[in-house]
């Protein structure tokens, strides 16, 4: 829970896809959310939750599985502690990404591409084993989740529903019933579609209100986020997956736990530390 916690304190940098994506929809609104503001928020919010979530877990015992040890080593992974020539390309390929996508505006996808291209051909003993590692069913739920939402927007259902909202009425209590729908919504689907289709349903409500863009813009954020915890969101799928030497059921129970808890006051405290006082 930790490492995803740590994983969404950065998701919100303008050089990450979410931050990106958040603040290119903000600026086709002719809104202006301060890239820092919004960065900020995210982390500090995590920065706190990790440290509840590490005094309230942290000695709990592991769900060990019947006979299961501790750890799994690789038989080819080095145990010494220091990484090998594979872990070091990797890391190259990993930095030639980020400043081919960054510093020349190449398309990342394919730089993505090339690489495990280039990682595959180097290593072929590896390469099977590599491709069976894919979470294969998260990528089609992303991929899936994007295209529904595609087709809405060109429906017109998300103008629809952008107007209705403007209209329910008091703007800080629609804050709050937003920051709620796109936390129980993003428990059960992909966090980057989710905030592709709420933040246009947010547009009209901030245009008619004094309610303060940046402000609401990060709460809609951090609640999308940090309920990605769940087994059936992006994050926490990954999680589950690749669990090893603990038993499945009761991990997978202590997850759901978990994610309730985030879903029931996450969204409360992004409101009322992002909403409130900026409005």
């Amino acid at each position: 829970m930790m490492v995803i916690s740590g994983g969404h304190a950065g998701a919100f940098s303008p050089l990450a896809v979410s931050g990106a994506l958040v603040l290119g929809l903000v600026d086709q609104a002719d809104l202006h959310v301060s890239a820092v503001a919004l960065f900020s928020a995210s982390f500090l919010i995590n920065v706190v939750l990790s440290i509840v979530t590490y005094a309230l877990l942290a000695k709990r015992p592991a769900p060990l599985a019947e006979g299961a040890p501790e750890a799994t080593d690789d038989d080819d992974l080095a145990v010494s502690g220091k990484p090998d020539w594979r872990q070091w390309l990797t890391l190259a390929c990993l930095m030639a990404l980020v400043v081919g996508a960054l510093g020349f505006h190449l398309e990342i996808g394919f730089l993505a591409l090339a690489a495990g291209a280039l990682l595959a051909l180097v290593d072929m003993k590896r390469q099977e084993k590599a491709v069976d590692g894919v979470s294969w069913s998260t990528l089609l739920l992303v991929a899936g989740m994007m295209t529904y939402i595609a087709m809405l927007e060109k429906a017109g259902v998300i103008e629809e529903i952008s107007a209705h909202a403007a209209g329910l009425g008091a703007p800080v209590v629609v804050a709050l019933l937003l920051c709620f729908t796109v936390a129980v919504t993003s428990a059960f689907a992909s966090s980057t579609a989710i905030l592709t289709a709420i933040i246009p349903i947010a547009v009209p409500l901030l245009l008619s209100s004094h309610l303060s863009a940046a402000g609401l813009i990060a709460a809609l954020a951090v609640s999308t986020t940090i309920v990605d915890t769940s087994p059936f969101s992006t994050n926490g799928a990954l999680v589950l997956s690749n669990a090893r030497g603990v038993d499945t059921r009761r991990f997978y129970r202590q997850v759901i736990g978990y994610t309730g808890g985030i879903v029931a006051l996450g969204p409360v405290v992004a409101w009322g530390a992002l909403v409130l006082p900026w409005s």
